[in-house]
């Protein structure tokens, strides 16, 4: 399984790239705008961790 922090059309792509492979997609957190200074959700990284 991938586990993949993007934003929403890096995500996407990425994810239709790597097909059939299992993705597990996570959307940074942009407080300053579209893909500029992103943080990344740890607590969902460490709840994807968990999952697979």
């Amino acid at each position: 399984m991938i586990i993949a922090v993007a934003c929403e059309r890096d995500l996407s792509s990425g994810i239709q790239d790597t097909y059939p492979l299992p993705v597990y997609g996570i959307l940074n957190k942009r407080p300053k705008g579209p893909c500029l200074d992103t943080l990344v959700p740890l607590k969902q990284v460490e709840k994807a961790l968990e999952y697979c």
